[in-house]
């Protein structure tokens, strides 16, 4: 009995701490001025999120967190320093952040910059790339 309530315990803080993963990546760096791929990462974000952009300027795009509790909603943020972007993700579940969809979206992101090609598709349920 005592093992479960452990066990429960280290459950409960390691769901709390793990809200908001960071994925640690280098990013995609641009040939030149990142213009188109800037571009091209503001309509990625658009596409693949449940919620509008709410910031898109030329260092931050990121779509709405809604004011209301939805479970499941991620927040995908570009930010670009001088000729490198970046995607993060953070979300209201926890769970959201788990698995394929979470796992794959930079390189889906990153390889959609580079050559166009948008291969990210989310409802796959082990992997998010088709």
């Amino acid at each position: 009995m005592k093992n479960i309530i452990i066990s429960l315990s280290a459950l409960v803080m390691l769901i709390g701490c793990s809200n908001s993963p960071t994925l640690p990546d280098a990013g995609y760096t641009c040939k030149t001025d990142c213009k188109q791929e800037w571009s091209m990462a503001q309509i990625w974000i658009s596409k693949h999120s449940r919620t509008t952009i709410e910031t898109a300027n030329d260092t931050i795009i990121q779509n709405k967190l809604p004011t209301f509790s939805k479970n499941g909603i991620i927040v995908f943020t570009a930010t670009k320093l001088n000729n490198n972007i970046k995607l993060s993700m953070t979300s209201n579940n926890s769970f959201t952040l788990m698995g394929g969809a979470y796992d794959d979206a930079p390189k889906a992101f990153y390889h959609y910059l580079k050559t166009g090609e948008d291969l990210y598709n989310p409802s796959f349920m082990y992997s998010a790339v088709r």
